[in-house]
């Protein structure tokens, strides 16, 4: 049996790795008490500047998101519901904007109160930029043959074969 937990645990660490490029958490009063080793090479912050703070108190930094999205977010926390794909922005060490998405679960103690937030974050800054190249072009929209990834050229809005 021993054997087969390992297996199973290595299986859900590949999984859990492949999935996203950290994993956070948070406490009962909704700050970050943990970031993943790799936290700082993919996100380009120190933990030290977000362990400690709430995802509120970091989406209000530099007025780069909507209070509107920043409120909705609030109410999902609040009510402890699960949430996917939640992206925000936020300025790194080198004071570069870069897009975040975020998914959390809530989870709760020994005795069924709630403890917080574990979830998985991932950069795309890169995907945010190309569908902004997107728009800027009118939208116009090529395919690659056979791989169906956007073949997007170089110059204005020309597209590759």
């Amino acid at each position: 049996m021993t054997d087969r937990l390992r297996f199973d645990e290595a299986r859900w660490q590949d999984f859990s790795k492949s999935a996203s490029d950290w994993f956070w958490e948070t406490d009962a009063q909704q700050r970050f008490c943990y970031l993943s080793e790799n936290f700082e090479l993919t996100y380009g912050v120190s933990p030290d500047q977000i362990l400690g703070k709430t995802r509120q108190e970091l989406l209000a930094q530099g007025a780069l998101n909507s209070p509107d999205v920043i409120q909705a977010h609030q109410r999902q926390l609040g009510a402890h519901l699960p949430f996917k794909s939640f992206e925000y922005q936020i300025f790194n060490t080198d004071g570069h904007a870069v897009w975040v998405s975020v998914s959390g679960l809530a989870f709760v103690d020994g005795n069924g109160r709630f403890a917080g937030y574990r979830g998985v974050g991932t950069i795309i800054t890169a995907r945010k930029q190309a569908g902004q190249y997107g728009r800027s072009c009118g939208g116009q929209t090529r395919f690659g043959p056979a791989r169906g990834l956007p073949a997007v050229g170089h110059m204005g809005c020309a597209y590759a074969e």
